[in-house]
C-alpha cells in the first residue's frame, strides 16, 4: 500500500470511529432533528426520525405530538389521529394535540367536530393564533360557494305492461340537508300505484363520510297501510375508495348495500356488493354489482347489474346498462331481465334534469318504463 493510500484509509477509519453510531444517539437528538425536518417540509424524514425517538421514549407526549403533525402533513389522517389521541392520553391538557385532532376532523370534512375541538382549545388558550386561523377556515368552508346545504329531488315513472294489464306508476320526492361536509340527512316520500292500488312509503336516511374515501349510510322506510310495498325496510351500506385516481385513471371504489324488507307475508334480505371505476380522466364510469336475495321461505335468487356512464361530470351525460337480477314484487322474488338507459342535463350549477327508459322482461309479462326527474340545490 502506498503512503497516500495508507493516509486515506486512516482518515476513513478516523471518521468512522469519531462518528457516533446510530444506536448511541439519544431520543432528544432524534426529536430535535425530526422537528427540524418537519419545519423544513421533509415530512417523510421527520416521521422516520420521530419514530426513532418514540422507540426510545414511547411515553413522551411531545414526540407523539410532533409525529402527529408530520403525519398530518403527509395526509395520513388515521395515523395522525392516533398520534394526537395518544398525546392526550399521556397529557390530557395538551391543547396543541386537541388542535391537531381539529385539523384531522376538518380535513375529513367533519366541520362540527373540528369546530368543537377548536372551541375547547381556545377556552384554554384564547390567544392561540393557529386555533383562530382554523376557526376562520371552518367558517369560510361552511359559507363558501358550492356548499349547498339543501338538495331536492323529484322523479316519476310510468310503466306499460303487456297483455292488456293496467299501467304502473312510481313517483318520489327527496329532501336532503347537508349538516356539514361529512354528514347528510334526508327524508323521502314515495307514491306507487299497482293495479289500481296505491302505497305511500316514507323513508329517513343518514349518510356519513367517516374517513378519506370511506362513506357509510343507514336508512329506514315504512309503509303505513301497505298493499304491495314492504311494510318496513332497513337499508345500510357504503363505499370505500380502494385505489385513488392516477394519471387520469380511477378512482376504484368498492361498494356494498344490504336491505332487509318485511312484507305482510314474507321477509326478504338482499345484498348488492359491487365495484365502480372511472377511466379516461372521468369521461367514462363502469360499475358492476352482484345481487343476492333470500326470503324466509328458503327461496334464493342471484343476478347481476352492469352499467356504463358516459361523461358523468359533464353538462350533458348519459348511461346505459343491463340487469339480469331478481326483483321483489309483492313480497315475492321475481326473475327479471332489464335493458335501461338515460340522459342527464346539467342546466346550471343548481339544476339537473334527467330522462330514462327501460325494457324489462318477466315470465308473466313485459314492462316498458319511461321516467323523468330533476335535482335542484340551494
Amino acid at each position: 500500500m502506498t503512503a497516500r493510500g495508507g493516509f486515506a484509509l486512516a482518515a476513513l477509519l478516523g471518521v468512522v470511529l469519531l462518528a457516533p453510531p446510530a444506536w448511541s444517539r439519544t431520543a432528544d437528538e432524534f426529536y430535535r432533528e425530526g422537528v427540524a425536518a418537519r419545519q423544513e417540509g421533509r415530512f417523510a424524514a421527520a416521521i422516520d426520525l420521530l419514530e426513532e425517538a418514540l422507540r426510545l421514549q414511547p411515553d413522551n407526549a411531545d414526540i407523539h405530538l410532533q409525529l402527529g403533525y408530520a403525519r398530518l402533513a403527509k395526509g395520513d389522517l388515521a395515523a395522525a389521529e392516533e398520534s394526537f389521541s395518544r398525546t392526550l392520553e399521556i397529557a390530557p391538557g395538551y391543547a396543541d394535540a386537541r388542535l391537531g385532532l381539529a385539523h384531522v376532523a376538518f380535513r375529513r370534512g367533519d366541520s362540527g367536530s373540528a369546530r368543537r375541538l377548536v372551541a375547547e382549545t381556545l377556552r384554554v388558550q384564547p390567544e392561540n393564533a393557529e386555533a383562530r386561523a382554523l376557526s376562520r377556515r371552518i367558517d369560510a368552508a361552511e359559507t363558501e360557494p358550492g356548499l349547498d346545504h339543501w338538495r331536492f329531488d323529484a322523479a316519476s315513472e310510468r310503466s306499460e305492461l303487456s297483455g292488456g294489464r293496467r299501467h304502473w306508476t312510481d313517483s318520489a320526492v327527496n329532501l336532503s340537508y347537508r349538516i356539514d361536509r361529512a354528514t347528510t340527512a334526508a327524508a323521502r316520500l314515495r307514491v306507487a300505484e299497482r293495479r289500481g292500488l296505491t302505497d305511500v312509503q316514507i323513508e329517513a336516511r343518514l349518510d356519513r363520510r367517516v374517513a378519506e374515501g370511506l362513506s357509510i349510510y343507514g336508512a329506514i322506510a315504512v309503509t303505513p297501510d301497505t298493499d304491495f310495498l314492504a311494510r318496513t325496510a332497513f337499508s345500510a351500506g357504503g363505499s370505500w375508495r380502494a385505489l385513488s385516481e392516477r394519471a387520469g385513471w380511477g378512482p376504484l371504489n368498492l361498494l356494498l348495500d344490504v336491505r332487509y324488507e318485511i312484507y305482510p307475508g314474507a321477509r326478504i334480505w338482499t345484498a348488492f356488493p359491487g365495484v365502480e371505476y372511472r377511466l379516461a380522466q372521468g369521461l367514462f364510469g363502469v360499475s358492476a354489482r352482484w345481487v343476492h336475495a333470500e326470503d324466509d321461505g328458503s327461496a334464493v335468487a342471484d343476478g347481476y347489474i352492469g352499467r356504463l356512464d358516459i361523461a358523468p361530470e359533464e353538462r350533458l351525460g348519459g348511461f346505459v346498462g343491463y340487469a339480469d337480477a331478481p326483483e321483489i314484487s309483492q313480497g315475492v322474488l321475481t326473475d327479471t331481465k332489464t335493458l335501461f338507459g338515460g340522459l342527464t342535463w346539467r342546466v346550471d350549477e343548481s339544476l339537473t334534469l334527467r330522462f330514462n327508459l327501460a325494457r324489462e322482461e318477466r315470465v308473466a309479462f313485459d314492462r316498458n318504463t319511461v321516467g323523468i326527474g330533476f335535482t335542484t340545490r340551494f
